[in-house]
């Protein structure tokens, strides 16, 4: 190899290797990572914030970008989800920005969040900008942006090429929100189209409007707006076509055209060496322009328009001739009449020059309202105003013409004329002011939003000017019932832009309680009351605004009933001063006159005595009183058209302080009365923020409860109260409560005595609370109560453990027992089902345990009880305890399940209760408890199935059933009763004359009369000897079924009490009387005695055995009947007995004396008067 090749080889391998490392670096650099971070770098330094999530480039130009989530230094929001495209690398480097190929995809621009950017004012240029020469191939883009008022609009950008030295080709696609027709809504979306050749580089001689022109050979812009939904709204449509002529004149044509094709406005602009001129013509009716009329006002504008723009110099020039008109004035109150007009004709002239501005003509007439300029007004930067004169004129002018002005306030005129007239003039950079005639509204009346807020006043507001000030003077605002308000005020101004403010106001508290809006104000009561104001307000150069004079009192006859004075300068934009800024001094001032600078407070009564004071301390701003406390007579409150306090007399000595961190309002010495009975007396302090609260108050419960912020005790009739309560910052509070001599207006029980301590602990994410409490009706109830919840978002987790040490059920039943009230009528229950359950969102458990209680005469021992609460079902996990001797046991649930047919709620449990005494049980029933002793097994099962918990307890299907053995049963009470001694003694009697009978039979010679003697005197023996057995029947087996039905009747499907020679069966109801007690219920029930032994003989002797024998060996024995209720129970069997013995006198047939029994029937017994209502009635769901 020659030595000139080698060296060759070695120059072109010393090149070409760091050319290859160069390009294998630049293309490591264009990777996601690296390029992501050089991203980030440059936003940074740019002052952007958010990032992109992925962006990438290669070597041939490509380059993508993904999640671009952008927020600009001035608050625009750029969002992009995909951006792809390619950069032509060569033509670029040549100096020509190439694109081939661009995409955007789903562009978000959020302009709706403007942030003011602070810093120094960036000096303008004196050079223009220019654009650099770029090409764009094919090229889309679509997305949205959500304008500075929420408006949002969609885009859509397509085009074939957009050459800055060429040809542009560009299609767009803009839609924006609809307005609604009937239950339609349209569909509005524009069209562009632009194609435009270029007669030198777009931009590049600059981006001034005259340039940019001069870049054009010729433009064709094609607009239509239209509606795509069914409605077909109308459209209209921009034709635009612009060329040079042979002179490079650019001539512009356009026409607009409505939606029935109508022209619009026709445009002409011509631009030539920098100057542009422009004519319109134009008469644009918003009902006309289709899609875009509800996007416009409501204003018919027609006329022309001249302009003229040196773009070299900035001169300009604008001329223009139009009428408006608003066709209809009814869409801005429903009180105007249909089809009234507002029309205006406007003529203007105004120039730029080098002279500045000048506004040669200005003319605003219509509806009798003329403002016209008399004299040029021109003006140059860095100078005062030259001399001018505006004319202002009104002759009985109707104002609801200016409503379309007002209506950005949402306030209408529906009634009121102007007249008068002023020459307002401007000499030597001071206003000067002429009133001609005096301007007067008369009979105005004024609404918001459809509701009326002055009506039928007149108005007088004279004008003049001296110097530098302005004056209102004298003011007078009147009404049919008076003058509302009269005075004097004044502006003054100072050309450093400071100025004053004063003013001498009197108003009229009747005159203005007449207007509407103020009708709950008695204007009787506040007749004569008149506010006077005095003020004065500065403003300095610094634009700080003072108060430095405030006088306000109230007055009624000369006579001074609330007066309010400013002690010190006050400003409002300033630093707060210290000390006392305020302060205030009523007497015998009526409320009435208050309850007019508060809307929906309605307040009467009289604020006898006030010393207040106002002002600023270091750390925040305090209100106190000064002197005597403050003391309200007979004063009712009222709230939105509720009454809350009704004549009450408070007096009470006040400071409060509202700071920065804390805040704390005190009152002490505080007495609350209604008449001669006090509602609250003590101290309280409410703290906000890092203050504590405590208060130490006493009074009376009835007295509240009269009150009708105390509706919810209203059934209180007395009761002496006592609470202390503190809450410190941390959120803990702790309280201490008494009440005594309790009484209630529905109900005859008395509380001597209730007594609360507890504390409770809030914290993040929940509670804790604990709680000692001791009442006395009767006897003593005291136990304890601990409480935690666990909040998780919208959910609540509950820990409720509460432990008795006795419990007094008889004081509880006392408290719950209302008086029957027997004209109430029943309240309607809700048949609605629960969407969710009751107890939505809650979940936990609670825990019941009671050492000791009595109820009715029952103990109760040992009772514990748990209940689980999750989202869909309630649990009754666990229930044991001592219950009248005998062991309490059980459990259930209750089950939410919206799919279930009648439900949602279904309702299963069980509870048994073993070997307890009937004779303990029978002392809560005195109608029962002579009559039965043993002991017994009993289980209740209940089950339901309803749409809600109100119709739960009216669905429950209950079934009980009774095991007892070895008891006994005493027909007629107890052996020292009336009614078992009368029995003995009968039972003795009878078999005393049974058995003379039987002798007499046996001595009597004719043998037939013998007999028959012989046979009643066993039937007497057999009557006597069956009452006294039944006194006290000892049995070895009692079996008891009962269902209660849907309507709370008691069916007893089985009843079998037996031993060895007797059996009792029986079967029947008791029906529910919803106007009685369960206790007087009335009842039918159908027994059978049947026996062997002597019971067989007693049976055979009366006649009631059956000549078939009984499978069980046992003869038939009398039927019973039992009727009337439990409180006054029948039975028939005396009646029967005596019958057998009557029929075997009469010589009757001695064969089965028992009637045929048909279906039990329940007649309601009409000798049972009603009586006050059970509470366990109520309770029990009977």
């Amino acid at each position: 190899m020659s030595r000139a090749l080698r060296i060759s080889l070695i120059v072109l391998g010393s090149i070409v290797l760091p050319l290859g490392l160069v390009v294998l670096y630049i293309d490591s650099e264009l990777k996601s990572e690296p390029l992501g971070k050089r991203v980030a770098v440059l936003l940074a330094d740019a002052k952007i914030k958010g990032g992109i999530t992925k962006v990438q480039a290669a070597l041939d130009g490509t380059f993508s970008a993904e999640g671009v989530d952008l927020t600009l230094e001035n608050g625009t929001q750029i969002k992009v989800a995909a951006l792809d495209g390619k950069l032509n690398i060569l033509s670029t480097v040549l100096g020509t920005l190439t694109l081939d190929k661009i995409e955007i995809k789903n562009i978000e621009v959020d302009l709706s969040h403007p942030v003011q950017i602070a810093g120094p004012k960036v000096p303008e240029s004196n050079n223009a900008s220019k654009l650099p020469k770029f090409t764009i191939g094919a090229y889309a883009i679509t997305g949205r942006a959500t304008l500075a008022d929420d408006y949002l609009v969609r885009f859509s950008v397509r085009g074939d090429s957009f050459d800055s030295a060429g040809r542009i080709d560009l299609r767009a696609g803009i839609a924006w929100p609809g307005f609604t027709i009937g239950t339609n809504k349209t569909s509005p979306r524009a069209e562009i189209t632009l194609k435009a050749d270029l007669q030198r580089p777009l931009g590049g001689d600059g981006t001034r409007i005259d340039r940019l022109l001069k870049d054009f050979r010729s433009i064709d812009l094609q607009c239509i707006a239209k509606d795509d939904s069914p409605l077909n709204a109308g459209s209209m449509t921009l034709n635009s076509i612009g060329a040079r002529d042979k002179d490079s004149k650019l001539i512009l044509n356009g026409t607009l055209r409505d939606s029935y094709q109508n022209t619009a406005a026709q445009l002409n602009l011509t631009e030539l060496g920098g100057k542009i001129n422009g004519t319109a013509q134009f008469s644009l009716d918003p009902k006309k322009l289709g899609v875009l009329s509800d996007n416009l006002p409501a204003c018919a504008i027609s006329g022309k328009l001249e302009a003229e723009l040196d773009a070299l110099s900035g001169q300009w020039y604008v001329k223009t001739d139009s009428n408006l008109a608003w066709s209809n004035l009814s869409r801005y109150s429903k009180a105007i009449k249909n089809n009234t007009k507002s029309e205006w004709n406007i003529k203007a002239e105004a120039k730029k020059s080098e002279e500045g501005l000048t506004i040669q003509n200005l003319a605003i007439e219509g509806n009798g309202i003329s403002l016209s300029l008399v004299q040029p007004l021109s003006w140059k930067p860095g100078q005062e105003i030259k001399d001018t004169k505006l004319n202002c004129v009104a002759r009985q002018a109707p104002l609801i013409s200016l409503n379309p002005l007002l209506a950005s306030m949402n306030l209408a005129v529906i009634e009121g004329q102007w007249s008068g007239e002023a020459e307002i003039s401007l000499v030597k950079g001071e206003p000067q002011i002429k009133t001609i005639l005096t301007h007067r509204f008369e009979n105005l009346t004024i609404e918001r939003n459809g509701k009326i807020l002055v009506q039928g006043i007149n108005v007088d507001l004279p004008l003049r000017a001296e110097g530098t000030t302005i004056f209102f003077s004298p003011l007078k605002v009147s009404c049919p019932s008076g003058v509302i308000a009269s005075g004097e005020a004044s502006i003054n101004y100072s050309p450093d832009g400071s100025g004053s403010a004063n003013g001498n106001l009197n108003i009229g508290i009747a005159e203005l309680a007449s207007q509407p809006g103020w009708e709950d104000l008695p204007a009787d009561k506040l007749q004569g009351i008149r506010a006077v104001t005095q003020f004065q307000v500065g403003l300095d150069a610094k634009q700080t605004i003072t108060v430095k004079k405030l006088e306000s009192r109230i007055i009624r006859q000369n006579l001074e009933l609330l007066q309010v004075k400013l002690r010190q300068p006050y400003a409002l934009n300033g630093s707060k001063p210290t000390g006392v800024l305020l302060e205030l001094t009523a007497t015998k001032l009526p409320l009435e006159s208050l309850g007019a600078l508060v809307p929906g407070l309605s307040i009467s009564g009289s604020l006898d005595k006030a010393e207040l004071v106002a002002g600023f301390k270091a750390d925040g701003l305090f209100i106190r009183t000064e002197g005597s406390p403050v003391l309200f007579v007979d004063t009712t409150v009222g709230w939105k058209n509720k009454i809350w306090v009704k004549r009450c007399d408070l007096a009470a000595s006040v400071d409060l302080f509202f700071g920065e961190k804390s805040s704390t309002m005190n009152f002490t010495r505080a007495t609350l009365k209604n008449r001669t009975r006090t509602l609250a007396e003590g101290d309280c302090t409410i703290g906000l923020g890092s203050g504590s609260t405590s208060l130490n108050l006493t009074g009376n419960l009835g007295a509240i409860a009269e009150q009708p912020f105390g509706e919810a005790i209203s059934n209180i009739a007395t009761g002496n109260y006592q609470v202390k309560a503190n809450l410190v910052n941390g959120g803990e509070i702790s309280t201490t409560a008494k009440v005594t001599d309790l009484s209630f207006k529905d109900r005859p029980a008395k509380i001597k005595n209730v007594a609360f301590v507890g504390q409770c602990t809030p914290s993040s994410d929940g509670l804790t609370a604990e709680g000692m409490v001791k009442m006395q009706v009767d006897k003593i109830s005291e136990g304890k109560v601990s409480i935690t919840q666990k909040v998780k978002g919208a959910k609540s987790d509950w820990k409720v453990n509460a432990s008795f040490e006795s419990v007094q059920g008889d004081d509880l039943l006392q408290l719950l027992a209302k008086s029957t009230d027997e004209n109430a009528k029943p309240a309607k229950k809700n048949p609605q089902a629960d969407r969710v359950p009751l107890w939505f969102n809650h979940t936990g458990n609670v825990q019941l345990s009671v050492k000791h209680a009595l109820l009715q005469g029952i103990q109760i021992e040992n009772l514990a009880l748990k209940l689980d609460a999750t989202d869909n079902q309630i649990t009754l996990s666990k229930m044991g305890g001592k219950f009248a001797g005998g062991t309490l046991a059980g459990g259930g649930k209750l089950v939410f399940q919206p799919s279930t047919v009648g439900g949602p709620y279904i309702l299963n449990s069980k509870v048994s209760l073993n070997q307890f005494d009937f004779g303990i049980v029978a002392t809560a029933f005195p109608a029962l408890s002579d009559f039965i002793q043993g002991k017994g097994d009993a289980t209740v099962t209940a089950e339901g199935v309803a749409p809600n918990c109100e119709l739960l307890i009216d669905k429950l299907n209950v079934n009980a059933s009774l095991l007892s053995k070895d008891g006994r049963i005493q027909a007629f009470g107890k052996q020292n009763s009336v009614m078992s001694l009368s029995a003995n003694k009968a039972g003795e009697t009878a078999n005393l004359l049974g058995g003379i009978a039987i002798l007499a039979g046996a001595l009597t010679k004719n043998q037939a009369q013998g007999e028959k003697i012989a046979k009643v005197g066993l039937a007497v023996a057999a009557v006597g000897k069956l009452q006294k057995s039944l006194s006290q029947f000892n049995y070895k087996t009692a079996e008891v079924e009962i269902q209660r039905l849907s309507d709370g009747t008691l069916k007893i499907n089985k009843t079998v009490i037996k031993n060895d020679i007797l059996n009792f069966s029986a079967a029947g109801k008791i029906s529910a009387d919803r106007g009685l007690a369960m206790m007087d219920w009335p009842l039918n029930i159908k027994a059978d005695l049947r026996g062997a032994g002597e019971y067989k003989e007693y049976f055979t002797a009366l006649g009631f055995a059956n000549p078939q024998p009984s499978p069980d060996g046992l003869t038939q024995g009398p039927g019973v009947e039992f009727t009337g209720s439990i409180n006054n129970l029948k039975n028939d069997l005396e009646q029967r007995l005596q019958a057998a013995i009557n029929n075997i006198q009469s010589g009757l047939n001695s064969g089965n004396q028992n009637p045929t029994q048909g279906a039990p029937t329940a007649p309601k017994p009409t000798n049972i008067a009603p009586k006050r209502a059970n509470p366990l009635d109520s309770i029990l769901g009977l």
